[in-house]
């Protein structure tokens, strides 16, 4: 169902993390995801950044108007990622044609 956890930048982890940040305190955050407060001002400040399974906590634990803000940066970053394989794809002669399906409507 997550498996899109794992191809987010690490920028979009940060950002994502920031969203979370933005609505409860760091100690909560922290205890929501299972992981200390340190882990948390590490993924602030970049350091490292949230594991996959820390990236899935925080989808599950936020609410609509999180899950939203979430999405939009998820698909920012994937899209960006697309982008540069197609430019990639192109620089070789090769053709790309990415859609993107909204399986919401």
């Amino acid at each position: 169902m997550m498996e899109f956890v794992h191809r987010l930048s690490k920028k979009a982890r940060r950002r994502i993390l920031d969203v979370m940040l933005s609505r409860r305190p760091l100690r909560e955050l922290a205890e929501i995801l299972e992981v200390t407060p340190a882990a948390i001002a590490k993924y602030k400040s970049g350091a490292t950044h949230p594991s996959d399974e820390v990236l899935i906590r925080l989808f599950e634990n936020a609410d609509s108007n999180e899950v939203e803000e979430l999405v939009r940066i998820a698909l920012e970053d994937l899209m960006v990622a697309l982008d540069s394989l197609c430019s990639y794809a192109r620089s070789k002669g090769v053709g790309c044609k990415v859609e993107c399906v909204d399986r919401w409507g």
